[in-house]
């Protein structure tokens, strides 16, 4: 107040009061000059701030990767030891399955009608013994019927025992009993031969197209006692 007084009507301060004057415009600018740095600081924390905030925020997710860590790599060794442990289960009842006896098939295979062993000088009678069968032509043209029967006393016959046939004629025999049967002619070469490995079984038949004009006499080679017959062809 003194000193807007004297300010207006222009009169000269005491030195005291000039040398005040001065110490308080120096205040306003200390002043001044603090809320400038408070200022500038305040724009170098928000500048530090803004450069700083990725890296915290990386670091931020890298500290909150490395904590996932342990939790992903117990789950991963959870489920290797749960798949070992499955294996071996798995492994363990196989080794018993395999461990276990298997059972062994008792039934007993029916006698085959090609058992070499029973028929040249076995069960079937005293015939020759294995012979390379013969492969049975297929019939066409004109044909004739032999049975492989029983007579009136049990033995195993041909019926008719002889036949005159004329050449191309096909003749086909057939088995009507239980037994196997062969059709052996008797000449050196052979002529026809049913085998004495693949006999004539039941119900079956064998057959033989004469293209030659001759007489064959023929046999079967397990019964040959009872079984004979002869072929006239013309």
């Amino acid at each position: 107040m003194l000193y807007r007084f004297h300010k207006q009507h222009d009169i000269k301060l005491p030195f005291a009061v000039q040398e005040a004057k001065l110490e308080l415009a120096g205040l306003r600018d200390l002043a001044s000059y603090v809320t400038y740095m408070r200022i500038c600081y305040y724009k170098v924390e928000l500048l530090v701030q803004f450069i700083t905030t990725p890296f915290k925020e990386e670091k931020r997710m890298h500290t909150h990767m490395e904590a996932k860590k342990p939790t992903t790599l117990a789950l991963f060794l959870f489920i290797v030891i749960s798949m070992l442990a499955l294996l071996a289960a798995c492994g363990s009842n196989t080794s018993t399955a395999s461990s276990a006896p298997s059972p062994t098939a008792t039934a007993t295979a029916a006698t085959s009608s090609t058992d070499t062993t029973t028929y040249g000088g076995g069960r079937y009678g005293t015939g020759g013994g294995g012979t390379t069968p013969t492969a049975t032509k297929a019939v066409s043209g004109p044909t004739q019927t032999v049975n492989i029967t029983t007579d009136s006393s049990g033995s195993f016959v041909f019926s008719p025992k002889t036949l005159t046939i004329k050449v191309g004629t096909t003749i086909v025999w057939k088995n009507t009993t239980q037994t196997p049967h062969t059709v052996t002619s008797l000449d050196a070469n052979k002529t026809f031969n049913s085998g004495d490995n693949t006999p004539i079984n039941s119900n079956m038949s064998f057959s033989f197209t004469f293209t030659k004009a001759g007489t064959y006499k023929y046999q079967c080679d397990f019964h040959p006692q009872t079984m004979q017959g002869t072929i006239t062809v013309q």
